[in-house]
């Protein structure tokens, strides 16, 4: 599909942007709305900095990603699942984040293509205690995923389907679309109950069990499944695993809270049709303290 200029963003929801809502909502306004159109060669050059931290990346996010992309590969790709190839993968693409965001200039010009690490760009190095505690979480995982029997289980299931890094799958609510991707939904037989997979490479302190009742609408939605659905978050970091089992009259409420959230949104727009927002005055700032810190809009704000 050819690429098609929009003065506003395309409105819609999720549940990470209601969490940046309710966290900040100059931070909101900025990830959501300034950074609009940031890639484009004739806007303001305030428009392009924001876009361009928009699209910075830290060390966690990196290793995030690639351990989901590895899983994804190993199940769905079949690729092999041994230690020296984990950790291969891993190192290289935490590498070649490293390499990359040495290249400035590359990433100022265009940082959808380039990555950036955060803590390179504000601290212009990465610290002894970072890379050591990559390098310990980075073990951690790989143990787990090879001295658990987890990967050769769900290899056995009847896999429904797994989802990507990069794919971006949603349906729709009322006027709105609705962004809520699972890792991997799968069954141990054919017809037997879905299990809903969310694959963690954080603590389990900052999960919320509203994203495993978000993925269970999905599925709800997207089928014409009733009956009851088991939930699983897998931390890999932490070894652990926490289950979830919901009902079918989970959708009144989950259908409840995305509306009551996306009103509160909508009171932020000028104008709802086009999804323009208010001024920026009207996200107000939040009081500085240890959430700002790890912000990557912070130098916006003088933080």
């Amino acid at each position: 599909m050819a690429y098609k200029h929009r003065k506003y963003p395309e409105w819609s929801w999720s549940l990470s942007r209601d969490k940046i809502f309710n966290t900040c909502l100059r931070k909101y306004y900025f990830q959501y709305y300034k950074s609009h159109n940031g890639w484009e060669w004739d806007v303001s050059e305030e428009k392009k900095k924001v876009y361009r931290l928009k699209k910075l990346k830290s060390l966690d996010s990196i290793l995030g990603n690639t351990v989901h992309h590895i899983i994804y590969q190993i199940l769905e790709e079949r690729i092999s699942f041994k230690k020296n190839i984990l950790d291969k993968k891993i190192k290289e693409s935490l590498n070649e984040a490293f390499r990359s965001s040495k290249n400035k200039p590359a990433w100022e010009v265009n940082p959808s293509k380039h990555i950036m690490l955060k803590e390179l760009y504000y601290d212009d190095k990465l610290s002894e205690q970072k890379i050591a505690k990559i390098k310990y979480k980075k073990k951690q995982i790989i143990n787990y995923l090879i001295k658990s029997n987890l990967i050769d289980e769900i290899k056995d299931y009847y896999l429904v389907k797994s989802f990507d890094t990069d794919i971006f799958e949603s349906f729709d609510f009322k006027d709105t679309k609705i962004y809520a991707i699972p890792d991997l939904i799968c069954k141990k037989e054919k017809d037997g109950l879905p299990n809903i997979i969310d694959w963690k490479t954080g603590k389990e302190k900052n999960s919320n069990i509203e994203q495993l009742r978000l993925y269970a609408y999905y599925y709800y939605n997207k089928t014409n499944y009733q009956d009851k659905i088991k939930t699983y978050f897998i931390y890999l970091y932490e070894h652990k695993i926490q289950e979830h089992i919901f009902d079918y009259d989970i959708i009144e409420k989950v259908q409840k809270q995305i509306s009551e959230s996306i009103k509160k949104m909508k009171g932020y727009l000028a104008d709802k049709k086009w999804n323009k927002p208010l001024p920026e005055d009207s996200f107000t700032k939040r009081r500085e303290d240890m959430v700002c810190s790890y912000c990557k809009y912070r130098e916006l704000c003088n933080r």
